[in-house]
């Protein structure tokens, strides 16, 4: 009993270990985008946003949290919508607080979404796990 007790705290930690420290586990088990936002224009108007150098958020994984987050070092508050292909509003204008995420588990996985943002003048960093 105690060698299993022991054999399989071993395996956990082994498997946390190499999902943490192995790259292409780290991204399949824990994927996350990343939006960088850099406005120097300083409109209200709602602008597009490229995530991961591409022009859609695509929740690819089902270990995807289906969230995003407002990172604490960016300068302000940020408002987000969320579109289809189409142009139909899917997520309606929400404002995400510094260091806060807002749930969109309305997303579906395996589809492509259009990003958009109204922020002050700033460079802003978005975290789509």
């Amino acid at each position: 009993m105690i060698a299993a007790i022991i054999s399989t705290a071993f395996l956990v930690m082994t498997a946390m270990f190499a999902i943490q420290e192995v790259g292409v586990l780290h991204d399949f088990f824990m994927p996350m985008d990343i939006a960088f936002i850099d406005n120097n224009h300083g409109s209200d108007e709602w602008f597009q946003v490229r995530i991961n150098d591409g022009d859609y958020l695509i929740f690819s994984s089902v270990f995807y949290k289906k969230e995003v987050i407002n990172d604490i070092n960016n300068p302000y508050d940020i408002t987000i919508r969320i579109l289809d292909e189409n142009q139909t509003i899917v997520l309606k204008d929400t404002t995400i607080k510094l260091g806060e995420s807002i749930n969109l588990h309305c997303l579906k996985y395996n589809k492509n979404y259009i990003v958009q943002v109204k922020c002050k003048p700033g460079r802003y960093n978005l975290n789509f796990t």
